[in-house]
C-alpha cells in the first residue's frame, strides 16, 4: 500500500473513531459513500 494510501486509511479510521465516540455514527459507512457520512459537507480533495 501506498503512503498517501496508507495516511489515507489513518485520517478516516479517526474520523470514524471520532464519530462514533460522538455517536454521530452507528454503523460504519459502506465503501463508496462518498463525503458527508461524517457531517463533513465539505467535496473530497482531488
Amino acid at each position: 500500500m501506498s503512503r498517501i494510501a496508507q495516511a489515507f486509511v489513518g485520517v478516516l479510521e479517526q474520523v470514524v473513531a471520532d464519530g462514533i465516540a460522538r455517536g454521530r455514527i452507528h454503523e460504519p459507512p459502506q465503501a463508496g459513500a462518498g463525503p458527508g457520512w461524517a457531517g463533513d459537507d465539505r467535496p473530497e480533495p482531488g
